[in-house]
């Protein structure tokens, strides 16, 4: 089966696609909310005017109704500059008499609301306008921003004490379809705008502030792991500067642990190779002596073959527990190998660093351990002694000759294989 490998999407990519769509989503939330309150308001004023003026209108042309007659010219055209689509007279019963302005369907003949004794006043009822005749309904936001004309209709009875009837006034809105429209497009225009650049803006500062110093940390820890002696900021009182102690942290664990042996707790080969050379250049620079001394365990195999690799790793310890107490504070010990150790004496002249080594030698020599059996074996050890600048100026030239030195020592030595009981 064939797995097709994901495109890999950093984390600030994410965040930033994440934060971008909550943003935009809250942003088109509001704009809705607020286009909805401001075309509802605009529905409310356009009704509010539209009954002033009808109003007026009735009571400029009541006398056309009570007294007979037409409007004037004069009239027509001011009813027309207020927005009127329509004025019918009524009788008693609600039955249009006569008319005039913009309604000639059908439902100008549709008759009045009535109540006993009359018609019932009717008063900036809202209506869509459409192709003379006039359709009663609630107008809301999505009717307008779908189109279409709307107005109000009014409804005034003439005084009991004149004609019997009414008279009804339809006022048409200004274009306030084509206002909720253009309200629309410039809200979404100016919207578009700022989202642009706030979306713009955030990737922009998380790239900043986020991205480029996770890089910079990814690219420090890797060099970190590959060995190299690194260290990430982390005195910034934030997030990154806690992530960059937590690794330093753990940098200077694991630098400390590679540099460990794990079983006696002594510096391994890893740090002799650059501990050396800087014991070397302390040495150089205080024209001071430098001893290496090489030591090899004489019987480890024996033992690992007789009582086990356990009893071999207890030698081991011991070993490491008499060269650490021999060491003090002056001296550098390592376990370089298997059975191999290592130390080095700064300071003292040749004869006095020969000394130093027998009393290892000794030391070591004259130590047991116990063994399976209620027994016991002698720890027995070579050591083989190299000097700077004498023997060598450099740390391999010291490794050389001291394990030369340690090999015949070894020699002499002429130890069986088979490791016997203490006496």
């Amino acid at each position: 089966m064939i797995r097709v490998r994901q495109p890999r999407r950093s984390i600030v990519f994410q965040l930033w696609a994440r934060l971008s769509a909550i943003t935009v989503s809250f942003t088109l939330l509001a704009l809705g909310f607020y286009v909805w309150l401001e075309i509802n308001d605009s529905i409310d004023a356009a009704q509010a005017q539209a009954t002033v003026r009808a109003n007026v209108i009735a009571t400029a042309v009541a006398r056309i109704g009570t007294s007979g007659g037409n409007p004037t010219p004069a009239e027509l055209a001011v009813a027309a500059t207020l927005g009127v689509e329509g004025v019918q007279f009524l009788d008693g019963s609600g039955a249009v008499t006569s008319a005039f302005g913009n309604l000639q369907g059908n439902t100008v003949n549709a008759p009045a609301v009535s109540q006993e004794g009359g018609l019932a006043f009717e008063e900036g009822t809202e209506v869509r306008l459409t192709g003379g005749d006039f359709e009663r309904m609630r107008i809301d936001v999505l009717d307008l921003l779908r189109g279409g004309h709307y107005g109000t209709v009014h409804l005034y009875p003439f005084p009991e004490n004149t004609v019997p009837g009414g008279m009804r006034v339809i006022m048409g809105y200004d274009d306030l379809a084509g206002g909720a429209q253009t309200m629309l497009l410039r809200a979404l225009a100016l919207t578009g705008a700022i989202l642009a650049v706030a979306v713009t803006a955030m990737w922009l500062l998380l790239n900043r502030f986020v991205a480029r110093p996770l890089r910079e940390y990814s690219a420090t820890a890797r060099r970190i792991a590959a060995g190299e002696p690194l260290r990430l900021p982390d005195s910034g009182n934030n997030e990154l500067g806690q992530l960059g102690q937590a690794i330093n942290g753990m940098a200077d664990i694991l630098r400390y642990q590679a540099t460990i042996d794990a079983l006696t707790g002594l510096y391994n080969l890893r740090h002799l190779t650059g501990r050396l050379e800087a014991l070397l250049e302390e040495a150089r620079s205080r024209k001071e002596s430098l001893t290496l001394l090489v030591c090899d365990l004489d019987n480890l195999k024996p033992v690992n073959d007789t009582y086990g690799h356990h009893m071999g790793d207890l030698l081991l310890k011991s070993v490491a527990r008499h060269l650490s107490t021999w060491a003090g504070i002056e001296c550098t010990c390592w376990r370089t190998g298997g059975d191999e150790f290592a130390a080095a004496i700064p300071g003292p002249d040749p004869q006095a660093a020969t000394a130093k080594a027998a009393e290892l030698e000794e030391t070591v020599n004259s130590a047991k351990i116990a063994v399976p059996g209620g027994d016991e074996v002698n720890i027995s050890v070579s050591i083989g002694v190299a000097t700077y600048p004498e023997d060598g100026v450099t740390g391999a030239a010291l490794m050389n000759i001291a394990d030369i030195r340690m090999y015949a020592e070894k020699a002499r030595k002429s130890k069986t294989s088979v490791p016997s009981p203490a006496a």
